[in-house]
């Protein structure tokens, strides 16, 4: 699937995503070859962040080679109008049959170009509604680049597109699939598979 996508006020000509192939990511770590900026391998750790009731939620950390003279550093990801950086990644799953937000790491073409991408897609949150229900999302994709210098990590998540969707959805996948073509995980435990909703 090719999606061409205009990220206002991120980039001034659309984004053409084309080629995405997600990466599957276990617990515990992950090598990911030829996935950072140099060429080399990223290594990403993911763990369950429980908190004692049924919303816990996966934390993700990304490390790329050579910083700063150490053999290992931090990716971080880019946030917001401010440029701050989240160095920990979450997805946010709340029951399982209803997620608010979900992640894919994802190899791509970015404009014809191979690109090592994130891929966030969250529901937008209602005030005054219940949580993942029917609402509709928003899709963030974030390149895997250098980073700019003073204040950035040396590799960064840099966000270069945006999508939001005009359909309402009661789990994050399915928004995701259905703006970027990725296939459901095998683990998909949505209500259905049209907006994960119930009734559809």
């Amino acid at each position: 699937m090719i999606a061409a996508i205009a990220a206002a006020a991120i980039a001034t000509a659309p984004t053409v995503l084309s080629d995405i192939k997600p990466i599957p990511i276990h617990p515990g770590m992950n090598i990911v070859a030829g996935f950072a900026p140099s060429g080399g391998a990223a290594q990403i750790v993911r763990g369950w962040r429980g908190n004692g009731n049924a919303h816990g939620y996966n934390d993700y950390l990304v490390l790329t080679p050579k910083s700063e003279g150490r053999p290992l550093g931090v990716v971080s990801l880019v946030t917001g109008d401010s440029d701050q950086l989240q160095d920990f990644i979450r997805d946010d799953p709340f029951d399982g049959e209803r997620k608010l937000g979900v992640l894919t790491f994802a190899r791509a073409r970015v404009n014809g170009r191979p690109a090592s991408l994130l891929i966030i897609a969250h529901l937008d949150e209602t005030p005054d509604r219940p949580l993942a229900d029917h609402d509709k999302a928003t899709v963030r994709v974030f390149q895997l680049v250098r980073g700019d210098g003073v204040g950035e990590t040396t590799d960064v998540f840099r966000p270069i597109a945006v999508i939001h969707t005009a359909k309402m959805y009661c789990n994050a996948e399915l928004a995701l699939r259905d703006s970027l073509g990725t296939a459901l995980p095998e683990e998909f435990a949505g209500q259905n598979r049209i907006d994960g909703c119930w009734p559809p």
